[in-house]
């Protein structure tokens, strides 16, 4: 019984995090108003704001970004970072929304593609769609 209980906790808290994602329908649209002019359509930096600010924007896709835990993607979008200023159009719900649309593998695109059918080192999570390169290597 004691096994039961302490199993049904640690799914019970496992779950919690998935009912508070945000929805990255929705953060597609607010990624469209606020994040799209220096981060590009596809994750992929706007070449002319880096020549024009004199910085360097990380692809969205890359192993860098899509390694940093939710809340740190939240610090980014709220505080800022480096010269990139915080988003005061994206608050609440907003950012949790933005972040799932950023972690959507369709949405963002690595360095090298969209992303490998299996859970690549690359990437840190699984993706839908392989590198070219990588179509036959082992899952």
């Amino acid at each position: 019984m004691r096994t039961i209980i302490i199993g049904l906790a640690i799914l019970a808290f496992g779950a919690v995090p998935a009912l508070a994602a945000g929805s990255a329908t929705a953060g597609k649209d607010v990624y469209d108003k606020a994040c799209k002019t220096c981060h590009g359509p596809t994750g992929q930096a706007n070449p002319g704001i880096v020549k024009m600010m004199k910085v360097e924007i990380k692809n969205l896709g890359s192993h860098d970004v899509q390694s940093l835990g939710d809340e740190d993607l939240k610090k980014i979008i709220t505080n800022g970072k480096g010269k990139m200023q915080p988003i005061h159009s994206v608050t609440g719900k907003s950012v949790d929304d933005v972040i799932a649309y950023i972690r959507t593998p369709q949405k963002v695109k690595s360095d090298k593609g969209v992303g490998c059918e299996h859970n690549c080192p690359r990437m840190g999570r699984r993706s839908l769609k392989p590198f070219p390169e990588e179509e036959k290597h082992a899952t």
